[in-house]
């Protein structure tokens, strides 16, 4: 969250001494892609490293941070990874037993 405002803000300096409007299509420009970093891809780059779904990262995401605020949403993705691997070995596969183990 702090990285693109210190990125961003000698960025926006730097362009309003050359013009104040240019100053603003910085900052435009800057949460543009913000946006579509934070809401797009790196739920879509988690979803295939992680196994993990989009959905249910934001989900969490709102979740933890309501609750803990910055740290929350900072540990979302880590703490429902593992929590999903937990899942799937403990309940999935040790419990149900799926999927089947192949026979020998």
């Amino acid at each position: 969250m702090l990285g693109p405002v210190i990125g961003g803000v000698p960025a926006v300096l730097l362009a309003m001494t050359e013009d104040p409007m240019l100053g603003l299509w910085v900052v435009g420009l800057i949460l543009v892609v913000q946006t579509v970093e934070g809401n797009f891809l790196t739920p879509m780059v988690q979803a295939r490293t992680a196994d993990l779904p989009p959905a249910l990262l934001l989900i969490v995401q709102v979740l933890t941070g309501a609750l803990f605020g910055l740290l929350g949403v900072a540990l979302a993705a880590p703490l429902s990874a593992m929590a999903l691997v937990l899942v799937r070995r403990g309940y999935t596969e040790a419990w149900l037993g799926w999927p089947p183990k192949p026979m020998d």
